[in-house]
């Protein structure tokens, strides 16, 4: 885990991103990490992560890195791609950020990771709309596979997407306001629920009358336990938050309160 010094975690990575301006060094420290510099601007790791972290920081900080700049989830942005991995995600470097475009967000269409590497080459100038903790050319797609057909077509028009985008997105989270609202869930309620789509830290859980909850996997009892979970499995929870605002529910498979 990452652990700054008295430099706040933007601002280092704004100066990590600049390492083609800058010089790095570095340091033993008495607790074993490493104290890494660029220029006046500090941060301690472990030592195994040194050489990773120095050579591409971490995703978190790429993000974070955006919107310092003023970067907004559904805004379009340009930037030239500096390498694509054997397993298709792109890097792609924007305003001296590398930020990244995994595989799946390409194209609403099945890319494979040699597909990528064909598609997105080395010094490719490239429009994407930054989704929040990643990059998207498939939400600038008018039909399905326009990125692997005309990608020029797609950047072409990508501010008038990215509209249509956001304007999708509004929509969706009112449907969802009212679903949640009209559900009548609150807080401490114990539910049945089954889940959609399990992952490595809980599931997605659906309630019924279009809601689902985010259930966490909050203790090592719990990891084991959701861990066995799988897709169309019933299982009663309890709601420990419910933001109709955001909208959000948050859910737990202690039934305790």
């Amino acid at each position: 885990m990452m652990r700054l010094a008295s430099t706040p975690l933007i601002s280092w990575a704004a100066s990590l991103h600049r390492l083609a301006q800058t010089s790095c060094s570095g340091k033993l420290c008495a607790d074993h990490r490493v104290l890494v510099q660029f220029n006046s601007t500090t941060a301690q790791v472990e030592p195994k992560q040194a050489a990773k972290v120095v050579e591409e920081p971490p995703r978190e900080m790429w993000w974070k890195a955006l919107y310092a700049l003023g970067v907004r989830r559904g805004d379009v942005v340009q930037g030239i791609v500096l390498k694509t991995t054997d397993k298709g995600t792109v890097t792609v470097e924007v305003n001296k950020i590398w930020c990244k475009l995994p595989r799946l967000e390409i194209s609403q269409e099945t890319v494979s990771g040699p597909d990528a590497a064909i598609m997105f080459k080395t010094g490719d100038v490239v429009k994407a709309l930054f989704a929040g903790r990643h990059l998207s050319t498939k939400s600038l797609e008018a039909s399905p596979g326009d990125m692997l057909r005309d990608p020029q077509g797609v950047y072409a028009g990508a501010e008038e997407a990215a509209k249509a985008h956001r304007l999708g997105v509004k929509a969706e989270r009112q449907k969802r306001v009212q679903r949640l609202t009209a559900s009548g869930i609150k807080e401490g309620d114990v539910l049945q629920g089954t889940v959609e789509a399990p992952s490595r830290k809980g599931a997605v859980v659906s309630l019924g009358s279009g809601v689902s909850g985010n259930l966490r996997s909050e203790t090592a009892e719990a990891v084991v336990e959701h861990a066995a979970l799988k897709q169309g499995d019933v299982i009663k929870v309890r709601v420990t938050l419910c933001d109709v605002k955001a909208p959000k529910v948050l859910l737990s498979t202690n039934l305790a309160a």
